[in-house]
């Protein structure tokens, strides 16, 4: 009967210790996540300033032109007519 409080009381201190574990590697990794994130977005922010002039302005020019959702339409109404 002694041994098996005394088992008892082992198993819940494990179980106890591990759920402190868990607890603190929840913590960590969602720190983690946002420091990542933190980093990814510094490192856009820095690529986008060191680009040079002329690539910006290329960029700038043709980004309009690949959100444009009729850009090839006028090929569509001349498909059936040769």
């Amino acid at each position: 009967m002694v041994e098996a409080i005394v088992a008892v009381g082992l198993l819940a201190g494990a179980l106890a210790s591990l759920a402190q574990m868990l607890a603190m590697c929840i913590v960590t990794n969602r720190s983690a996540r946002a420091g990542s994130d933190a980093t990814v977005l510094a490192q856009q922010k820095i690529e986008k300033r060191n680009l040079p002039e002329s690539a910006e302005s290329v960029r700038n020019e043709f980004a309009p032109v690949a959100r444009d959702p009729n850009m090839f339409s006028h090929l569509n109404s001349h498909r059936g007519k040769r």
